[in-house]
């Protein structure tokens, strides 16, 4: 099998290195051979076409190309709603990707859910998130000293608002301190919201150093209903290195704690996150959270059980007939007049 991968952006793009990167050493060690230079001359070898979200004109004429000739189409989306857009997904070009592809993949139980309410799809798939940076093996938690309890944000600087209203809360935790690990553009305009929080620049690098340095990991998807369906992406990276997660109570977040055993992490409001957090400031309860989740994260999204469910789903594609292909073909340049939106 040749893939041929359609990159949203490159190893810097998180979502990019989860849904792209993260897998392409264990392709190679299954001798899967890819590329990610989407030329015609690599459609003509590929057997698998895997567009991530972002959508131009060209993509569009190159899915079509692909689909004539019978190569595997797959259109993956982990972002939703105003996200998707903003890599190019207009109404007009996301309505003929939907006809193009065989198979539609996210992240996310809640993204299907959300898929499948809003568009004619025909097969839409999860392949869930992989455990980010790299990691070759889960690392133990570290013996920190409880002195000063470290507890990190991290994320794309789009996602902030979501921490800000549990800020108050998070700083009148005694003997703590906060830490965000951000773009380092973004610092100075984040800086004057969230004041008495230690900035940390993100960096590909770096950044696992940072993280490791921290007893424990605060995230939330509290927000929009797109916001909500996020994938558990940040959760599974934090406690494959060791890092417990406390994470809020949204679909993604809380299957995969109630799948771990660590309930005790999920919080709701800003009580009950500080709760959680106090719950694991003893090194003992933080010991205990990584020898219960860790197997579980690593069985269901280590990179190597990722590689497979994609694996998976590109051997199970069927393409279509030539009739039909070229009948799905042609109504991608039909004027567009009822996109889904």
């Amino acid at each position: 099998m040749q893939i041929l991968f359609f990159r949203a952006g490159k190893e810097n793009t998180a979502s990019t290195r989860v849904r792209i990167y993260s897998l392409l050493a264990a392709l190679q060690e299954r001798q899967v051979q890819y590329s990610d230079q989407a030329s015609y001359r690599n459609i003509l070898k590929s057997q698998v076409l895997f567009i991530q979200k972002r959508l131009t004109p060209p993509t569009i004429n190159r899915a079509r190309f692909g689909k004539l000739i019978g190569k595997k189409i797959i259109y993956d989306v982990d972002d939703l709603g105003p996200a998707l857009r903003s890599w190019g997904a207009t109404p007009e070009l996301l309505q003929k990707i939907l006809i193009l592809a065989d198979v539609v993949t996210t992240g996310s139980e809640a993204q299907r859910s959300i898929l499948l309410r809003d568009y004619p799809l025909r097969q839409i798939k999860v392949l869930p998130a992989a455990v980010d940076y790299y990691l070759r093996q889960p690392l133990p938690c570290l013996d920190l000293s409880e002195d000063d309890l470290r507890i990190i944000w991290f994320g794309d600087v789009s996602n902030a608002h979501m921490l800000q209203s549990y800020l108050a809360a998070l700083m009148r935790i005694p003997r703590s301190s906060l830490v965000m690990a951000v773009n380092k553009r973004a610092i100075p305009d984040l800086s004057p919201r969230f004041p008495g929080v230690h900035f940390e620049p993100w960096d590909l690098q770096s950044f696992t150093a940072v993280l490791r340095t921290c007893h424990l990991s605060v995230l939330m998807h509290n927000g929009s209903e797109y916001d909500r369906a996020k994938t558990n992406n940040r959760m599974i990276t934090s406690i494959a290195w060791g890092v417990p997660a406390v994470v809020s109570r949204t679909p993604d977040y809380e299957a995969t704690a109630q799948k771990a055993g660590v309930e005790e992490a999920l919080f709701l409001n800003a009580d009950e996150l500080v709760q959680a957090i106090e719950r694991l400031r003893p090194a003992a309860a933080r010991q205990s959270y990584i020898e219960k989740a860790q197997p579980v994260i690593w069985r269901e999204h280590s990179p190597q059980a990722i590689t497979e469910a994609f694996l998976k789903i590109c051997r199970e594609i069927q393409p279509d007939p030539i009739y039909k292909r070229i009948k799905d073909v042609l109504s991608t340049f039909r004027p567009n007049h009822s996109a889904p939106v």
